[in-house]
């Protein structure tokens, strides 16, 4: 079975499970990490109070050192459009792939 429609699978799952929005956010962000064998994945949305804003709304890090601290940083910040990965993409509305960040 490709990667891909495992990958959808694992997510509809996970999110079939999810006790609320927010676990469903999680829970698919982990799917799509563990499927695609990357150690976080985050989810960014304008900030509610702030439109011209984006915060993460949702992430998932690998149990090691690495990606839990660089989680626990992430979810502190704020990014204007420009800004960091997730600012670069939300200006241009196009994705982007890197593979090493």
């Amino acid at each position: 079975m490709p990667v891909r429609m495992r990958m959808e699978q694992a997510v509809a799952r996970a999110v079939a499970g999810a006790t609320d929005a927010g676990d469903a956010y999680t829970r698919a962000l982990q799917a799509i990490a563990q499927a695609l064998e990357w150690p976080l994945a985050a989810a960014w949305e304008p900030n509610a109070h702030d439109p011209e804003a984006l915060g993460c709304v949702a992430i998932w890090a690998a149990d090691e050192e690495g990606p839990r601290a660089f989680a626990e940083l992430t979810r502190t910040l704020s990014l204007r459009h420009g800004e960091g990965l997730p600012g670069r993409v939300w200006r241009s509305g196009r994705p982007v792939w890197i593979t090493d960040a």
